[in-house]
């Protein structure tokens, strides 16, 4: 199996650290802020449209749930994230 460009591996690496320090954080602003303006965000409760929408979104979760021990999974030999991580799981993982 090829490995990916190591580049290519830190700058995803980087936006992970950012997306999982984002959640941590509780900063619906900065979450929002990976989803493009159209954006479309599927969750338990159904579709969110759009930012602003996924930003409301994000800010009731974190004022109702919160997360603190948000993490991603990374796969050695693919620049894509893997992981079961969705809006439900969050709180799984919310403490």
């Amino acid at each position: 199996m090829k490995t990916p460009d190591p580049q290519l591996r830190q700058q995803l690496e980087a936006k992970s650290q950012k997306y999982s320090d984002a959640m941590n954080n509780n900063d619906a602003v900065a979450v929002a802020a990976f989803f493009t303006e159209d954006a479309v965000q599927v969750n338990d409760s159904g579709p969110v449209y759009g930012r602003n929408a996924i930003e409301k979104s994000f800010l009731d979760f974190f004022q109702n749930w919160g997360v603190s021990n948000h993490a991603t999974k990374r796969d050695p030999y693919s620049p894509h994230i893997i992981g079961p991580f969705s809006f439900l799981s969050a709180v799984q993982v919310a403490t």
